[in-house]
């Protein structure tokens, strides 16, 4: 509880990975992807594509958080207008950083 409340866990679903091996695990940029593609379904599946996009928007910040170029990115995803092209704009993005 105290990890969340301070942010450590937040973008970063691996800090119990890292825990267990007792070094720092950096996912791979496709392994990031699919987490990220993975709480954008359920995010729909729980609150509904208009909820879920709204929703989205912080955690996929903190899951782009350090990454190259992606702050013109997270203000792409902060201007789409549906779950789909956010879907299509992170999938362009890692294409180009991979």
């Amino acid at each position: 509880m105290v990890l969340w409340s301070q942010g450590v866990l937040c973008g970063n679903p691996w800090l119990f990975k890292s825990i267990l091996t007792g070094k720092d695990y950096i996912p791979t940029n496709e392994e990031r992807l699919k987490i990220i593609f993975k709480h954008l379904d359920y995010l729909v599946q729980n609150d509904g594509k208009f909820l879920a996009n709204l929703k989205c928007r912080k955690h996929i910040s903190w899951y782009l958080k350090g990454l190259n170029s992606s702050t013109k990115i997270k203000e792409e995803v902060n201007k789409a207008e549906n779950i789909t092209i956010v879907k299509e704009i992170l999938k362009k993005y890692f294409d180009t950083i991979s």
